[in-house]
């Protein structure tokens, strides 16, 4: 189980995979936050239709997550108690620089920059061949842009987290996704970097997911 995952007590933990990632390796990639969200309904919507729930985003999981509310509400369907965003700027807070595209040792850099310390399936030719096209197609969804037009959530609670160590998202960034919600918003500022969710932050970042239920 993902560890994150296994430091929440409290709640069922259900990861998701996007098309072409994980257990959906065979299916073809998607390069848009809202096609990420598309592929991911089949799964939220039977849990909305019976149980309670929070949904967590981070990074690019973020704004796919904020789709998959606003779908949900759109299909009438259970709201989530909350909806928790982490490590991302809001929507319509401009990308700092564009990475989709940079040469791979430049993107191994900047990867570099922002914490990522597993990059060694990049260094092999057969792992980097099956991993960079993912991880480039998340890259160009990260970079689509804000939602147009961007239709706020009605009255669910946001908390928004960011790592103090993160060069790009801070307080001011993340200050942004009040604009996606009608309900009230909390920021938090955690130990870590852009990865705090699944390192330095493990244990708060579950202690606050399990919070959203009460």
């Amino acid at each position: 189980m993902h560890p994150l995952g296994s430091a929440i007590k409290g709640a069922r933990w259900l990861p998701v995979d996007y098309p072409g990632h994980g257990r959906r390796i065979t299916e073809p990639l998607e390069r848009t936050t809202q096609g990420m969200a598309d592929s991911v309904l089949s799964i939220a919507k039977p849990i909305a239709q019976s149980d309670e729930y929070v949904l967590f985003g981070h990074s690019l999981g973020a704004t796919v997550a904020w789709r998959v509310a606003r779908a949900l509400q759109d299909a009438a369907l259970r709201a989530p108690k909350a909806l928790v965003v982490a490590g991302a700027a809001g929507p319509n807070v401009p990308m700092p620089r564009s990475l989709a595209n940079l040469p791979l040792p430049d993107l191994i850099a900047e990867l570099r920059k922002m914490g990522a310390s597993n990059l060694s399936a990049l260094d092999e030719p057969e792992m980097r061949d099956l991993v960079l096209p993912m991880l480039r197609a998340d890259l160009e969804a990260t970079e689509e842009g804000p939602p147009s037009p961007l239709v706020p959530l009605r009255d669910v609670p946001m908390l928004a987290l960011y790592g103090v160590g993160d060069a790009d998202v801070g307080r001011k960034e993340v200050a942004d996704w009040a604009t996606c919600t009608t309900a009230a918003m909390r920021i938090e500022a955690l130990e870590g970097g852009h990865f705090f969710p699944f390192d330095e932050s493990i244990a708060r970042v579950a202690a606050l997911l399990e919070a959203c239920f009460r």
